[in-house]
């Protein structure tokens, strides 16, 4: 039971992390072409 809680944490971590590296990398896009 221990373990499948923190691979659901894991898991849920990963995709906030992911989703959150979309953000980031969208709004550097944007800044990058506003830089320019």
């Amino acid at each position: 039971m221990k373990n499948e809680i923190i691979d659901l944490g894991l898991l849920t971590t990963h995709k906030i992390g992911k989703s959150n590296y979309y953000v980031n990398h969208s709004l550097f896009e944007l800044l990058s072409d506003a830089i320019k």
